[in-house]
């Protein structure tokens, strides 16, 4: 392997919830994404609406 690559680690602390999670680039898509799962939408209208945020 080329010694000029670059090795990336991202460290971030582990999360969980009883009522689901959402995990988005942007902030905004995220929250969309929350806000569909508590209105009682499924992992699908979280995705639809992060996608569309």
């Amino acid at each position: 392997m080329n010694e000029n690559v670059e090795q990336w680690q991202v460290r971030k602390p582990a999360v969980s919830s009883p009522e689901g999670a959402v995990a988005a680039q942007h902030w905004q898509a995220a929250r969309a994404g929350a806000a569909m799962l508590a209105q009682g939408g499924n992992a699908v209208d979280a995705a639809v609406a992060c996608a569309m945020a």
